[in-house]
């Protein structure tokens, strides 16, 4: 099955990714933007606090793609074992067309190459076309 033809359904609503605004995958699940506006909702409810993890990240920790320090940019989005900053999601993406074999998996989403239209690489991290468009997105949503 090519990458194109990937119908991604959200693992606890069952819409697909044509019926609502956004699906983020995992290694195995994905969650709608939906279905994490209502969790945030339980949360509010149950007066349960949830943080945002980005104001606790130390300030001496980098973007994993250009090097650059938290305090030097406007924001670090973490993954699981890497960052990136505000400014690499655009300059991969211009930056990036079919790219060569690279053996390795995406740093977020742990997609490989078979997985995902691109991977691009700095290094010892990976990022896929789908997280980089994510991170866009995210960057987008806090710039309003």
């Amino acid at each position: 099955m090519n990458v194109e033809d990937t119908l991604y359904i959200c693992s606890f609503c069952g819409k697909n990714q044509n019926e609502v605004k956004k699906i983020i995958t995992g290694n195995n699940a994905c969650i709608c933007n939906e279905c994490i506006s209502t969790c945030c909702e339980i949360l509010d409810e149950e007066g349960i606090e949830y943080k945002n993890y980005e104001s606790e990240l130390p300030e001496e920790l980098e973007c994993s793609f250009c090097k650059k320090q938290k305090k030097d940019v406007l924001w670090l989005i973490s993954g699981p074992n890497c960052y990136i900053c505000d400014e690499c999601p655009e300059k991969i993406k211009n930056s990036t067309s079919k790219t060569q074999e690279i053996n390795g998996t995406c740093s977020f989403c742990g997609k490989s190459q078979n997985e995902t239209k691109i991977l691009a690489q700095n290094g010892e991290y990976f990022i896929c076309n789908e997280c980089v468009d994510l991170a866009i997105e995210i960057i987008d949503d806090k710039k309003k």
